[in-house]
C-alpha cells in the first residue's frame, strides 16, 4: 500500500545575515586594500627609477662633456691613466665623495680618494658581477658610518649615511663602445630624503584613497544588503500570500471535487432506495401480508452498501489517498466471502490476477459488486459445490468471472434480471444484483450475464483501469434507459 505524496511550498531562503554581511564588507575592503597596496608599491618603484634615472642622466652628460673635451687628443684614451683624468674632473662635482675607475674588460684601475675601500668591501655579494658594477646604473644605499666605506684612518663620523652609487660609461659621443667606466660616489642624503618624501606622500595618498574608497565601498554594499534584505521580506511575503492562495484554492479543488464525488455517489445511494421503495410498494400492493424478513434482508444489503459508500466518502474528506495493489485487493475478498461460503458449505476458489495498482475509491467499490456478485452464486448453489471468480488482465480493463454450479436462472427472469423484485430466490428481493449495476455504472465499467444452464450461471464484471466516476447527470440517463 503506497500513500500518495503531499505537495507544500516552501519559503525561499533567506538574505545574508548581519554578521555575515559585516565578514563580507570586511574582505571586500582587505581585497581592495591589496590591490591599493600592490598599485602605490609599483607606482613609487617607477617613480623612484626615474629619479635615479635622473641622477644617471645628469652624470652621464657631464662624463660625456669631458670625454668630448679630450676628443681632440684619443690617442690619450689609449692609455687607462688618461681616462682617469676625465674621471677626476667629473668628480669636482658637488657632493662626488668618491669614484672607482675600471678598464673596459672591467678590471679595477683605480680608485680615489686616498683610503677608499674596494667594492667588494661595501657591495653586497648579490651586486659584485662585473655586468653590475660596469653597466650603466644608479641606486642609493644607507650605510651606518662611513668607515664602511674608507678606511679607518680617514675621519668618520658615527652616524647613518646614505651614499648615491652612480656608474657611468667611459665614451664619447660619437662613439659605441665604452673605453670603461667609472663608478660615482655620492652624497645621497638629498635623494634619500626625496624618496623617503614621495614615499610618504604615497602612504598619505593612498591611505586617503582607501579612506574614501572604503567609505564609499562600505555604504555602497551596506545599502545593497539593506536592499537585497527588502527585497528577500518582500519575497517571503508574497510566497507567504501565494501559498495562502495557493492553499486556498487547492481546498476549493478538494472540496469540488469531493462535491462531485458525494454527488455521484449519492446519485447511486438514491437510486437504489427509489428501487427499494419501488420494490416495498410493489410487495405492499401484490402481497398484503408479506413476510418482513425480506425487508430486513433488503434493509441489510443495503446498510451494507451505505456503509461502505460512507467509507469511501470519509477518505475523500480526510485527503485520505492510497493504492492498493491487486493481491491486497483479492486477499480482502477472500477474506470476506470464505467465511460464509464455509457456513453454507460451498467451495470458494480464485483463479488468475494482475499485476497493477488500484486506487482505494476504485479497489472498494470493486470489492462490493464483487462481493455482492459472489454472495448471489454461494446462496445459489448446493453444499459441497464450488463457486469460481477467475481474474483477467486485459490491456484497458480489467475482468471478474464469478461463476456457479447452481441449477441456472430460470427463462422468466433474464429480461428484468438487474431489476429489484426480479429474484430466483425464495423471498429473494433482487437488489444485489440491482446493486452491483449501479456500482459498475458508476465504476464506469458494466456486468454482463455470461451463460446460465442447468450446470450453472457465469456473471461477468469488466471495469477499465483509468478511474473516471461517471458524473450523476449520466448516471440518471443510464439509469432511466435501463
Amino acid at each position: 500500500m503506497s500513500r500518495s505524496t503531499n505537495y507544500s511550498h516552501s519559503l525561499p531562503a533567506r538574505g545574508l545575515s548581519s554578521w555575515q554581511s559585516v565578514v563580507l564588507i570586511l574582505v571586500v575592503l582587505l581585497i581592495f586594500a591589496g590591490a591599493l597596496g600592490v598599485m602605490a608599491f609599483k607606482f613609487r618603484s617607477m617613480l623612484i627609477n626615474q629619479i635615479l634615472t635622473r641622477e644617471f642622466e645628469s652624470l652621464q652628460s657631464v662624463v660625456l662633456m669631458h670625454m668630448d673635451e679630450s676628443e681632440s687628443e684619443p690617442e690619450t684614451f689609449d692609455d687607462p691613466d688618461a681616462l682617469l683624468t676625465v674621471v677626476l674632473k667629473t668628480s669636482r662635482l658637488k657632493g662626488v665623495i668618491g669614484a672607482t675607475l675600471f678598464d673596459a674588460q672591467g678590471r679595477l684601475v683605480s680608485s680615489f680618494p686616498e683610503g677608499l675601500k674596494p667594492p667588494e668591501a661595501y657591495t653586497p655579494q648579490r651586486q659584485l658581477s662585473l655586468p653590475k658594477l660596469t653597466s650603466p646604473f644608479a641606486e642609493v644605499r644607507t650605510f651606518d658610518s662611513m668607515d664602511q666605506i674608507f678606511e679607518s684612518s680617514r675621519p668618520v663620523q658615527n652616524q647613518k649615511v646614505a651614499v648615491l652609487f652612480v656608474s657611468t660609461a667611459l665614451k664619447t659621443s660619437n662613439e659605441s663602445a665604452s673605453r670603461g667606466s667609472a663608478v660615482f660616489l655620492v652624497e645621497g642624503e638629498t635623494t634619500r630624503s626625496e624618496i623617503a618624501a614621495l614615499t610618504r606622500g604615497l602612504i598619505v595618498f593612498s591611505a586617503l584613497v582607501f579612506i574614501l574608497g572604503s567609505g564609499s565601498i562600505s555604504v555602497f554594499l551596506y545599502r545593497g544588503f539593506q536592499l537585497e534584505q527588502r527585497l528577500n521580506r518582500a519575497l517571503q511575503q508574497e510566497q507567504v500570500q501565494l501559498s495562502a492562495k495557493t492553499a486556498e484554492l487547492l481546498q476549493l479543488n478538494h472540496e469540488l471535487t469531493l462535491l462531485a464525488k458525494t454527488s455521484a455517489l449519492g446519485s447511486v445511494t438514491a437510486n437504489l432506495l427509489q428501487v427499494i421503495q419501488h420494490f416495498l410498494r410493489s410487495e405492499s400492493a401484490e402481497h398484503p401480508a408479506m413476510d418482513w424478513s425480506v425487508c430486513r434482508e433488503a434493509a441489510h444489503r443495503m446498510r451494507q452498501l451505505i456503509g461502505e459508500v460512507l467509507k469511501t466518502l470519509s477518505e475523500d474528506r480526510e485527503l485520505i489517498d492510497y493504492e492498493l495493489t491487486f493481491f491486497e485487493v483479492l486477499e480482502n475478498l477472500n477474506a470476506r466471502i470464505v467465511p460464509m461460503a464455509k457456513k453454507r458449505g460451498v467451495i470458494f476458489k480464485i483463479a488468475g490476477s494482475a499485476n497493477r495498482t488500484l486506487s482505494n475509491r476504485q479497489a472498494h467499490l470493486i470489492l462490493l459488486v464483487l462481493q455482492n456478485l459472489i454472495q448471489n452464486s454461494i446462496e445459489a448453489t448446493e453444499s459441497g459445490k464450488t463457486v469460481w471468480l477467475q481474474v483477467e488482465q486485459r490491456e484497458h480493463d480489467l475482468a471478474f468471472r464469478v461463476e456457479d454450479q447452481g441449477g441456472g436462472l430460470p427463462p422468466s427472469s433474464l429480461k428484468n434480471l438487474f431489476r429489484p423484485t426480479s429474484s430466483t430466490k425464495p423471498g429473494g428481493s433482487g437488489l444485489g444484483l440491482a446493486i452491483s449495476k449501479q456500482l459498475a455504472r458508476y465504476l464506469g465499467g458494466e456486468i454482463r450475464l455470461v451463460k446460465s444452464d442447468a450446470n450453472g450461471t457465469e456473471f461477468a464484471l469488466l471495469v477499465p483501469w483509468k478511474f473516471a466516476p461517471v458524473s450523476e447527470e449520466k448516471l440518471a440517463v443510464q439509469n432511466h434507459a435501463a
